[in-house]
């Protein structure tokens, strides 16, 4: 195996004046700092990450946080991650929520000894402590804003006013929404866009009691669909739907032929089922790359600015929805 000596000696220059070349490249002359490192690829030499820890201080890791790494959404999230760090010859260390806990305090702190930096999505966690956490490390939050630290913000007004506009054309005038607890921006954003776009167009809403953002909550809302009035229905997101549609297909064909369902995130699930599942694009690989390159500039000492940075959806027509009946 190659070592810090054998280039050293191949260029006849001392072993320190080689290992500051890796450790503190701002301490060596640019054209010895280039010739170390040619010499050190013909070689083949590799750094210890250990090493260049601990004379760097860095970790070479990312913190990403999640609410559920069982959500669709979320395997793209790493991934997109993973794409950038991997270009920064840095790796990703992946957390999510404990579904017993009733903040995400501790598996943040813990993820954050052992990274650079990290991305959090959706952390619950109190605005005084995700501060207190931002002085020791670099963050950028995903849908949560807290004043003074880097955030992007997956704005759904836009794509809502998109449904709104599409389910009035096809003639529905009624809407049911399938919502789940307000705890989250996202859910907040969701449910007022909504509300908004369809007071701006005088249609009636009907709120069904709110579910848990899988399929449960999905197959759970079926009979409150069935007694309604609502000739379409919107659910927080596409776990809920494809939940609903799986259920009312089979208890009541009928309903679910009469009835337009509408999806939020747009995992790839959707577009297995029959009819495919009409939804909102979610782009979390835009979402994502944009959190890590504010995080990256923020590891490399760079300002950034601290205003949320809003990333519009977009409605993707499918066959799950159609004209009323």
């Amino acid at each position: 195996m190659t070592t810090l000596y054998d280039v050293a000696q191949q260029l006849g220059i001392s072993k320190a004046t080689v290992s500051r070349a890796f450790s503190r490249p701002d301490a060596v002359k640019e054209e010895t700092r280039e010739l170390i490192m040619e010499t050190a690829r013909n070689l083949g030499y590799v750094p210890s990450r250990t090493a260049r820890s601990l004379a760097t201080g860095r970790h070479g890791q990312i913190g990403l946080f999640v609410p559920d790494i069982a959500n669709p959404v979320h395997p793209l999230t790493v991934k997109a991650a993973q794409a950038i760090a991997r270009r920064h010859e840095m790796t990703v260390m992946l957390a999510d929520r404990d579904a017993e806990s009733q903040s995400d305090c501790h598996a943040v702190t813990a993820l954050g000894r052992q990274a650079d930096g990290m991305i959090l999505f959706q952390p619950q966690m109190t605005d005084d402590e995700l501060r207190q956490i931002a002085t020791g490390i670099p963050i950028v939050l995903v849908n949560r804003i807290v004043e003074g630290i880097p955030a992007l913000v997956s704005s759904a007004r836009e794509a809502m006013v998109e449904v709104v506009d599409h389910l009035a054309d096809l003639g529905h005038r009624k809407v049911a929404y399938i919502g789940v607890n307000q705890d989250t921006l996202s859910a907040r954003e969701r449910h007022d866009a909504l509300v908004d776009a369809l007071q701006s167009r005088n249609m009636d809403l009907t709120e069904l009691p709110c579910q848990p953002p899988q399929l449960v909550g999905g197959q759970a809302a079926v009979e409150d669909v069935r007694t309604s009035s609502a000739t379409a229905v919107v659910c927080y997101n596409d776990l809920i739907a494809l939940g609903l549609v799986g259920v009312l297909d089979a208890a009541d064909r009928a309903r679910a032929e009469a009835i337009s369902v509408v999806g939020y995130d747009d995992i790839w699930a959707v577009q297995i089922i029959q009819p495919a599942l009409t939804t909102v694009h979610l782009p979390v690989a835009e979402i994502t790359g944009r959190a890590m390159g504010l995080l990256m500039a923020m590891i490399g000492g760079e300002d950034v600015p601290t205003e949320p940075v809003h990333v519009p959806c977009h409605l993707v027509v499918r066959g799950s929805t159609k004209p009323r009946p």
